[in-house]
């Protein structure tokens, strides 16, 4: 008899619509995972797809990302959320497009969900420029997916995942504990299981099954891992929450286990004023309200 896991993982495996990136995308990645591709070869493969087209433009010209003047060119766009970060966008409109579809008709308002994960994208990108620590967009990426297993166990049983729902609303309890309760399966075991079954990298995949237990990520991951682990903290903090339910959680940052892991690396951590650095990441709250907006503009 197949336990959960192994029923899930079929079931994921038959499913058509699996969150996967189409070919072209892969292209844009590969170009983008070069050094020595230019800026144009980028925008002639972007304007291939005009609905990535349209998103970039978007982007570029949103209040999130400053332009000091109405940028109507791809290549302009591109230059302006710049190529250390075009390629964190694109697949993260990409990874947005593949799970909505994956989800179907799902009976839920998944907005606050893609607020909070966003939200934490773009706050993991402002902590990796902060502490100079080169990720190459997988902290963004990560960020953005570290909550899909709320999607997996909404696909793998929505009458399941609805009576969770509704009991966590009326508790005002937090909807992963009734999840795994009623599952028998943590979102983050759901989460790195359809991260694996999607092929998705397997700095993701660990971002997503260790992202509360970061010291026990394999020791090259485990730097991404607390970084996108602290994001997803200060992304609750900043209001960009999901179900986390409203009764007290008293959060102290410096008592974080990713905190200890990065400050272990990054000793300058220690001197950061953190009521200041929760104030300043309302600019990543606007930045991920913008980019959800985008992903759902059609």
């Amino acid at each position: 008899m197949l336990d959960r896991t192994d029923q899930l993982r079929r079931a994921f495996q038959q499913d058509p619509n699996l969150p996967t990136f189409p070919d072209h995308i892969r292209h844009i990645l590969e170009l983008l995972a070069q050094d020595d591709t230019a800026l144009s070869d980028i925008a002639r493969e972007v304007e291939q797809d005009p609905v990535l087209t349209l998103r970039v433009l978007r982007l570029a010209n949103s209040a999130a990302y400053g332009a000091s003047r109405h940028v109507n060119s791809l290549d302009r766009a591109l230059a302006v959320v710049g190529m250390g970060q075009i390629k964190a966008i694109v697949a993260g409109f990409a990874s947005v497009d593949g799970c909505e579809r994956f989800l179907g008709d799902c009976p839920f308002d998944w907005k606050e969900f893609w607020s909070h994960c966003t939200g934490t994208a773009f706050i993991a990108r402002s902590l990796a420029e902060r502490l100079e620590l080169k990720f190459r967009g997988a902290e963004f990426l990560g960020g953005l997916l570290h909550d899909i297993g709320y999607l997996a166990l909404a696909k793998a049983d929505p009458t399941a995942f609805a009576g969770a729902v509704r009991k966590a609303t009326q508790e005002h309890g937090f909807l992963a504990r009734n999840l795994e309760v009623g599952f028998g399966l943590g979102t983050e075991a759901a989460g790195a299981l359809l991260a694996e079954v999607s092929q998705l990298a397997p700095e993701t995949q660990e971002v997503i099954l260790r992202l509360h237990q970061p010291a026990q990520a394999t020791e090259p991951t485990r730097p991404l891992v607390a970084l996108v682990s602290l994001a997803n903290e200060l992304a609750h903090l900043a209001g960009l929450t999901f179900f986390r339910g409203t009764a007290e959680v008293e959060v102290v940052i410096p008592e974080l286990p990713a905190w200890g892991l990065l400050c272990a690396a990054r000793p300058q951590m220690a001197c950061w004023d953190l009521e200041r650095l929760v104030f300043d990441l309302e600019h990543e709250h606007a930045a991920s309200q913008e980019f959800v907006h985008i992903s759902h503009a059609h």
